[in-house]
């Protein structure tokens, strides 16, 4: 039965992703450090979100839909790879961003834009009631004869989270022919799906180690706790699959916001070009950077030594770029 809900995508990701060796960050730091590339999934529409739109999308071809909406920040990875997918499917996007209308369109905002996606700005006040935008512009699309569909942010629900659960598997695959064998696993959080579906991959693919999720937003991490549960419960009940047990307190997600969703310190910026100058491996502001500082610190405390880690490249390259004058300043020594 789990075979056949784990093929019932569209097959769009370049799939396996490698799970690279990083040697010399490993030096220093003591632990055997290995990166599950999940930035290599495509290029236009990478990063995690595609496993989750492969799910998401065949549902929404599945129920005749011909526009997709969903919603994000104004440089929005998820938002980006939707409108990439939806334009390579021949459907219409209608994205919900955070965010004013900006006069020169940079990073992910430039990609939504060439993809040809309908931008929708509303503010933060507005994003909290996201859904009923979402039911404004579908009425919207309804009177023009469109058929829409409503993606949730970052497709973090029981179907996208499916593409998590695939990648579990995926990764198990992997780290038994490679002979690595993790004691932490460690993902970014800012809707909980990657997470959901790595923490329901790892109890039902029997796997042992401690999934470390962190926290790139100011919500508090009860909230993420929360959303993996009933992620986790509505699939388990929508499918009657069988029971999974856990307990909440097996759910680890920590925080690791810094100052702020998508907001950048110094550190986190001067961390990018470290990384990528000893590794040749491009972490992104909003998510990977600060789950990458986090990480180090969490295994400072542990005292973690000679011990095999795996962490989840979520992607988010384009994100780099609305940063490029304080980028700038910290590679020529500012």
């Amino acid at each position: 039965m789990l075979q056949s809900i784990l093929e019932n995508r569209i097959h769009l990701a370049n799939l396996p992703t490698r799970i690279e060796y990083l040697e010399r960050t490993s030096k220093r730091y003591g632990f055997n450090l290995y990166i599950k590339r999940d930035d290599l999934t495509d290029i236009a529409a990478s990063g995690n979100k595609i496993r989750k739109l492969e799910f998401l999308f065949k549902d929404a071809m599945n129920k005749r839909a011909d526009t997709v909406l969903t919603c994000g920040g104004i440089q929005s990875n998820h938002c980006r790879a939707t409108a990439a997918i939806a334009a390579k499917l021949g459907m219409k996007s209608v994205l919900i961003l955070r965010g004013k209308k900006e006069p020169i369109y940079d990073g992910n905002l430039l990609l939504d834009k060439l993809l040809g996606a309908d931008v929708v700005y509303v503010t933060p006040e507005e994003y909290k009631k996201v859904d009923e935008v979402f039911e404004v512009e579908s009425e919207r699309l309804r009177k023009r004869g469109r058929k829409p569909y409503i993606i949730p942010e970052g497709g973090s629900n029981e179907i996208g989270f499916l593409g998590y659960v695939n990648a579990a598997r995926e990764m198990k695959e992997q780290i038994e022919s490679m002979d690595i064998h993790p004691r932490y696993v460690f993902t970014a959080v800012g809707s909980a799906g990657t997470y959901a579906g790595l923490f329901l991959g790892k109890k039902l693919f029997d796997m042992d180690y401690e999934l470390i999720g962190v926290n790139v937003t100011k919500d508090p991490e009860e909230k993420f706790v929360k959303r993996v549960e009933n992620i986790i419960g509505r699939f388990l009940g929508n499918y009657k699959f069988s029971q999974v047990d856990f307990d909440e307190e097996e759910i680890e997600i920590i925080p690791g916001a810094g100052i702020g969703y998508a907001m950048s310190t110094d550190e986190e910026l001067t961390q990018i070009v470290n990384v990528a100058k000893v590794e040749g491996l491009i972490l992104d502001p909003v998510y990977t950077v600060k789950c990458f500082l986090h990480m180090l610190e969490y295994l400072r405390q542990k005292a973690v030594r000679d011990e095999d880690v795996l962490f989840f490249h979520t992607g988010g390259i384009y994100g780099i770029y609305p940063n490029k004058e304080r980028l700038t300043k910290i590679i020529d020594g500012k």
